[in-house]
């Protein structure tokens, strides 16, 4: 149970919910935009400029009936646009503002009025008296944090504090900054890192940083793409979100773009992956591509690349090439497929295929949604850090399904994992259910139950409350019951997390949660004491 906490105190992320999965997707209609494809940071958009969209411009995604997540649009094409921000799923929406322009008609015009006439339709306007007419105009009324922006800037300062039965209490503060688009000169700047300071570490403990205070930088670059021409340059500690599988490098990417296609170049030293330091032990070159398309009536393509030498102590030099796709056709069906290779070096995986990762989303109906996953896992990465950064050799697949009732959507999910390196295997399965408008819009609800199989037999329950009694503030709870049945006895565990936050000014908000996990003896043998956990967080933010 305390690796568990620790690992969510860490983190310091809101639990995975079902509201947050993607809803069946309606019927396209003229005015909203839908998200295609997401990463943990960014959501891909098929609109773009010639649908209103414009870099800036803050964007509220909605899911299920409800705002699920801001963001920040950071690029835009004729017909498409990504836009920053955490917790975008496919399938989510956003209403556009621009309306199409009506149609044009062609009109004759009348002949000209002759000049004596407009001699005499002067004098009677020159001689006509004006009245003064006092302005009174209301401004335009804007929810706190959702008015447009040149660029896209976040600042968290989070206090942070943990307790748990038999080690003591943990405590860090912590100062979250990103900076995505903002003007400098001819340069555009993006910055994203976390500074922490530890004023509390048991003895003993593990998955804790060496130093009390550190610094994390992921990006720090500076990015000249000027309008007028199709070249691209990045420098910094760069972090290419854009490359499949690049990772941050202190070094410099150039691209080139003609069209729906992207070129460009890559190279620089990799820092460590647990501290960010700077290190020569590890660097990486080469090159990558980009291309958007269409396939017959409406169906949208994206595809992307990389092919790179790259350097680490872990695996030698060895030549890695990462490719993607995806499809996207209108509100039915979206497919994504990625692959990764790696050549050479000092540890190899069959085939020379070291992951894969395949995802599909159906929807036959404007009812039901079909959705699953599949990944294989197969580089074996030694390391000497914890805790660990890299998966090893395993399968994952899992699948979902759902149906809109129209007050009520009901689903099942399920799906199995297996460890190469020790044969382990878990499987899980179970039914959601969810309300998202619960006698008003402004409350949404959730259940759903778990049987999990394998060599973590058990089961689990939860139930979900979102509400916004206001626009300016969301409110979170979530009450979750876990038992494993294959520790010697049955052990049952409890946990609340309950979460708020307040809109307080146009950049400026507030976030408390608390989580607090306890087991408990349904056996009746007593003769020990009840492990129990708390993690609390205070968090202020602030958007720009």
């Amino acid at each position: 149970m305390l690796s568990s906490l620790l690992a969510l105190a860490l983190a310091a992320t809101t639990p995975a919910s079902p509201l947050e999965t993607p809803p069946p997707a309606q019927v396209r209609t003229p005015g909203l935009a839908h998200v295609v494809q997401a990463t943990g940071t960014r959501a891909y958009l098929d609109a773009g400029a010639d649908q209103g969209l414009e870099v800036g411009q803050v964007l509220s995604l909605v899911r299920g009936g409800a705002e699920a997540v801001l963001c920040a649009v950071e690029s835009v094409s004729s017909s498409h646009a990504t836009c920053y921000g955490v917790g975008a799923h496919p399938g989510d929406s956003v209403q556009l503002t621009r309306v199409a322009a009506a149609e044009v008609k062609v009109v004759t015009l009348p002949p000209l009025p002759s000049d004596e006439e407009l001699a005499q339709r002067a004098e009677r306007v020159a001689s006509a008296e004006v009245a003064l007419v006092e302005a009174k105009a209301k401004p335009v009324a804007l929810r706190p944090l959702e008015a447009p922006r040149d660029g896209f800037g976040e600042f968290v300062f989070s206090d942070v504090s943990w307790w748990s039965s038999g080690l003591g209490a943990y405590h860090t503060d912590r100062v979250d900054a990103a900076l995505h688009g903002a003007p400098l000169g001819p340069f555009t700047a993006d910055v994203d890192l976390r500074a922490e300071y530890w004023s509390a570490q048991p003895a003993g403990a593990v998955f804790l940083p060496a130093d009390k205070a550190r610094i994390v930088v992921w990006q720090a670059q500076l990015t000249w793409a000027p309008e007028s021409r199709p070249i691209s340059i990045s420098a910094g500690r760069v972090l290419a979100w854009n490359v499949p599988g690049a990772t941050s490098m202190d070094g410099a990417t150039v691209s080139w773009r003609r069209g729906a296609f992207t070129a460009g170049l890559l190279g620089g030293l990799v820092p460590q992956p647990d501290t960010s330091s700077p290190t020569t032990t590890r660097g990486t070159a080469g090159g990558f591509w980009g291309w958007d398309g269409k396939l017959g009536q409406g169906v949208l393509v994206h595809q992307e690349g990389r092919l790179a030498l790259v350097r680490s102590p872990e695996l030698g030099d060895r030549v890695e090439m990462q490719a993607g796709g995806s499809a996207h056709s209108g509100a039915w069906l979206d497919l994504f497929a990625d692959a990764r290779f790696g050549f050479g070096g000092t540890i190899h995986s069959p085939g020379g295929l070291d992951g894969a990762r395949l995802e599909a989303a159906f929807r036959p109906v404007a009812r039901l949604s079909i959705s699953g996953a599949f990944d294989y896992s197969e580089l074996l990465t030694p390391q000497t850090f914890t805790p660990l950064a890299w998966a090893g050799r395993s399968r994952h697949a899992d699948v979902n399904a759902s149906w809109d009732f129209g007050l009520v959507r009901a689903g099942i999910s399920g799906g199995g994992a297996r460890d190469v390196a020790s044969g382990l295997e878990r499987g899980w399965a179970g039914p959601e259910v969810s309300v998202p408008r619960f006698f008003t819009p402004r409350v949404s609800l959730s259940a759903g139950y778990q049987e999990e199989l394998g060599w973590l037999t058990g089961r689990a329950a939860w139930l979900q409350a979102v509400a916004r009694p206001v626009e300016s503030v969301r409110l979170i709870g979530r009450l979750s019951w876990n038992q494993q049945a294959n520790l010697g006895a049955d052990k049952d565990e409890f946990s609340l997390y309950v979460s708020g936050s307040k809109e307080l000014t146009r950049h400026l908000g507030l976030r408390l949660s608390l989580l607090t996990r306890s087991a408990i003896d349904v056996s009746g043998g007593g003769g020990g004491s009840i492990p129990i956990g708390v993690n609390a967080l205070v968090s202020v933010y602030s958007l720009y």
